[in-house]
């Protein structure tokens, strides 16, 4: 299954930041930075509580996780920040959560969403699209089907980013990710600069 998204894409559909956001200067466009390579103490079940080091945001994760962080640069000077917390299933599965936060101008809010929509409508991959509650908010939610994989991603607008909740998996691997997708939604906690509602 090709990725449902593109780390341009998704720093494309964030936000306008807020003003007392940490400095990102150190940081070079481009080029992926680990903050914590198998992360996390798994419980009895497998699960680990994951929390993004700079993300601030936290969420129950199927197995011993990654926590990364991307700069990516707009064409007219503003930049993204992409906080992401990664974990792959035996299955083949993949579950994805990332914070994107804007700083500066040049990088269009809302698009890539739309363009996620669009091409999976086109190429007859979009299954549905609808709204649902995450973490007491309304997110866009949609359903993806190819031959032979399955994926959910929604998207929840905060007032300073957007998050994102991706999960991919195998259709043979569909009921075990309808209990990993509850899951991970219940758990899901945004950061309190960002759960303020407006």
């Amino acid at each position: 299954m090709k990725p449902l998204l593109l780390l341009a894409a998704l720093a494309a559909c964030a936000a306008p930041a807020h003003a007392a956001a940490p400095s990102y200067d150190h940081l070079k466009p481009g080029v992926p930075v680990i903050n914590h390579l198998n992360a996390g103490d798994p419980d009895a079940e497998g699960w680990c509580h994951a929390r993004s080091k700079f993300g601030n945001y936290t969420v129950d994760l199927p197995g011993k996780y990654l926590d990364t962080m991307l700069k990516i640069s707009g064409k007219k000077g503003g930049f993204a920040i992409m906080h992401r917390l990664m974990t792959r299933t035996p299955s083949g599965g993949q579950v994805d959560v990332s914070l994107v936060e804007l700083h500066g101008k040049g990088l269009p809010p809302g698009s890539a969403f739309e363009t996620i929509v669009k091409k999976n409508r086109d190429r007859g991959t979009l299954a549905r699209r609808d709204t649902v509650k995450v973490a007491g908010r309304q997110a866009d939610h949609l359903a993806i089907a190819t031959e032979q994989q399955l994926g959910n991603i929604y998207r929840i607008k905060a007032p300073n980013a957007e998050f994102l909740i991706i999960l991919q998996y195998p259709k043979a691997a569909s009921d075990e990710f309808t209990a990993i997708r509850a899951r991970v939604l219940k758990s899901f906690r945004m950061p309190p600069a960002h759960a303020q509602k407006r």
